[in-house]
């Protein structure tokens, strides 16, 4: 990671934030509520202020570096690869195929599980979604004696949102 030391220098509050999303699965306002005091703000504010925080151009540059080095410091750190992870499957395949239940058979659906795995780590195989049915829409629902009203399937407009960022 030495090409950090070309980035700009942040502040320990902008460092605790940045890895709190990372560490986080990527939820804006928790990570900005973790590394400031955010007591006196509403949830709409600290939605703006993180979305303000996180289209900074230092924080940026930082997402864009541990993004780009985020596989290279995996299998750096870890020394696992796509071989590693081929390898392993063909040893869980043979494992459960010499294991045996009480009336001695195989566990042959293991089996075909790891090797649905090394087929799609060899890029051979891709899970297919297949979407069918329909959605039935509710007009509105009342919540805390509010009534709020649902409007799946429309465009969503992100500024009217107080959803996490």
């Amino acid at each position: 990671m030495s090409e950090a030391v070309y980035l700009p220098k942040l502040s320990d509050k902008e460092d605790k934030c940045l890895k709190r999303y990372l560490a986080n699965g990527f939820k804006k306002s928790e990570a900005y509520r973790y590394a400031y005091d955010c007591s006196r703000m509403s949830t709409a504010s600290i939605y703006v202020e993180a979305s303000r925080f996180f289209k900074n151009p230092k924080i940026t540059l930082w997402l864009d570096y541990y993004r780009e080095n985020t596989e290279k410091t995996v299998q750096n750190v870890l020394n696992y690869t796509a071989i590693d992870y081929f390898n392993d499957c063909e040893e869980l395949k043979i494992i459960s195929l010499e294991c045996r239940d009480k009336y001695g058979n195989p566990n042959v659906n293991a089996a075909i599980k790891a090797d649905e795995n090394k087929a799609k780590v060899a890029g051979l195989l891709k899970d297919q979604i297949i979407h069918s049915g329909s959605v039935t829409q509710m007009p509105s629902v009342i919540v805390n004696g509010e009534e709020l009203v649902l409007k799946v399937g429309e465009e969503f407009d992100g500024n009217t949102s107080s959803a996490d960022a």
